[in-house]
């Protein structure tokens, strides 16, 4: 099998664009996300062609590392310079070498090998870069250690980066399109690895069901991913990681509200705030939501949850269970098998948000045209969707991932009704607007026609195909 670079144009179109800039000044860019989401592969095809310096930052000595940068600008300078320490080559950088890109991967590893290194770089991007056109790419994939190097006013790179860019991973419908499996299997698939390329990858090395890609994967020797989340995790969160792991698995295990999470984790409430705080500002592993038509963000109203898909079914399933899947891993493989359909309608949530973002992009698929869409609740009423516009029309959509009968769709959208009697939101002059999504309905055409929105699989392959047009896929 033969894995071509898929995707990412809209991302190569932004650094190029950066790339342009450096003939009035140099210019950095921070390339930062999560670990196997792609970064080195993006700037790898950016450079194809382009005359580059590239290090991999490894934590080794400096000596090491000089050595490597001497043979690599040998072919650049034509002769082999002589570095004897990092002044020796930054010197040479901003004075020497011209129309030239400079990557650093894993630019958080000078922390180990030479903090100095940072302090240094900062005298001579300050003297140089209005006179230099270098194009410097810092790639990393600690994203807490990557923020703080740049954006921390103590550190000193503070503000010295042009671009911060964060990489995300796939969204569905590009999941769908990497994968090239059915829109059914993709769900799963997406639930399971989000869409990290590095492991979607992973799926593509094996046929068969999405169970057996669980067992494959996280389950039977030698599971190449049974311990990933906790060995990105642990480097990313250093001698803390204990106290933040107990908070992430609290929250997979549907512990959302931080009084909840206190109580399951055992910590001080200070000590969850400060972490759960860190989780969503420095790391972006979690996300505090809030009641979609919320006026203002009250802290009592806010829920937690896990960002990443696979952080998601990690600590859901395999670390919560670890005693177990050392013990008698076909007794996880059994719990694993009860409880995925309940974790997929979970995530099945979110994918429907982004369908519904997609129809929102064309004429006529939608009653009107939504600005804001998102979760709602209030106590222990909770609404999968709602949309809204600036005027008065507001959509309320209920997501199950259930193959449904037109009887049972009829009776979930006549409970909505009832239910969205406890949104406040513009009660007296409201235009309401009512949706479900399903794995698939029987009988859509007949649900339309009494004036609802009804869509299944069926309309996401639809809109996968739409996509994959675009996109020349």
């Amino acid at each position: 099998m033969v894995i071509k670079f898929h995707g990412r144009e809209n991302e190569l179109d932004f650094i190029e664009e950066a790339y342009e800039k450096r003939s009035i000044k140099s210019i950095m860019m921070v390339l930062y996300g999560r670990r196997r989401v792609g970064k080195t592969t993006l700037i790898k095809k950016f450079i194809d062609g382009r005359k580059f310096l590239y290090l991999f930052v490894e934590p080794k000595s400096e000596k090491e590392l000089l050595t490597e940068l001497e043979d690599s600008l040998t072919n650049i300078l034509g002769i082999r310079p002589r570095l004897d320490n990092w002044d020796d080559f930054l010197r040479l950088v901003f004075t020497d070498i011209k129309d030239c890109i400079i990557v650093f991967d894993e630019f958080q590893n000078f922390l180990q090998i030479d903090p100095e290194f940072y302090s240094k770089l900062q005298k001579y991007w300050d003297e140089y870069h209005l006179t230099s056109q270098i194009f410097l790419i810092t790639i990393g994939s600690y994203v807490g250690i990557m923020k703080k190097i740049f954006t921390d006013k103590k550190e000193p790179l503070f503000g010295r980066a042009d671009f911060l860019f964060n990489l995300k991973p796939f969204n569905f419908f590009e999941t769908h399109s990497f994968i090239d499996r059915s829109v059914e299997e993709t769900c799963e698939i997406y639930a399971i690895f989000g869409g990290v390329p590095k492991y979607l990858l992973y799926t593509m090395l094996y046929s068969g069901k999405t169970m057996s890609l669980i067992d494959k994967l996280f389950i039977d020797e030698p599971a190449p991913l049974m311990e990933e989340g906790k060995n990105i995790l642990i480097m990313e969160f250093g001698s803390a990681h204990k106290g933040y792991f107990s908070i992430l698995e609290a929250v997979a295990q549907g512990k959302t509200v931080q009084h909840e999470i206190v109580t399951h984790t055992g910590l001080n409430k200070d000590t969850v705030g400060k972490y759960l705080y860190e989780l969503v500002h420095a790391y972006g592993i979690l996300k505090r939501n809030y009641p979609v038509t919320a006026k203002k963000k009250s802290p009592r109203q806010s829920r937690y949850m896990i960002s990443d898909n696979f952080y998601r079914f990690w600590f859901r399933f395999i670390y919560k269970n670890q005693s177990i899947l050392i013990s008698n891993p076909d007794a996880l493989k059994a719990l694993i098998a009860r409880d995925i359909n309940t974790y997929y309608g979970f995530v099945f949530e979110d994918i429907a948000r982004e369908f519904l973002i997609e129809l929102n992009k064309e004429q006529n698929r939608l009653p009107f045209s939504f600005l804001h869409i998102d979760k709602w609740w209030h106590r222990d009423e909770v609404i999968d969707l709602i949309a809204f516009d600036e005027g008065n029309n507001i959509l309320f959509c209920e997501v199950k991932w259930k193959n449904l009968s037109m009887q049972e769709s009829i009776h979930v959208l006549d409970k909505l009704k009832i239910k969205v009697k406890s949104v406040n939101w513009k009660n007296s002059r409201r235009v309401e607007h009512f949706a479900i999504i399903a794995k698939n309905i029987k009988g859509k055409s007949e649900i339309q026609k009494k004036g609802y929105l009804a869509f299944d699989l069926d309309d996401f392959k639809e809109i996968c195909e739409k996509i994959c047009g675009r996109n020349g896929s």
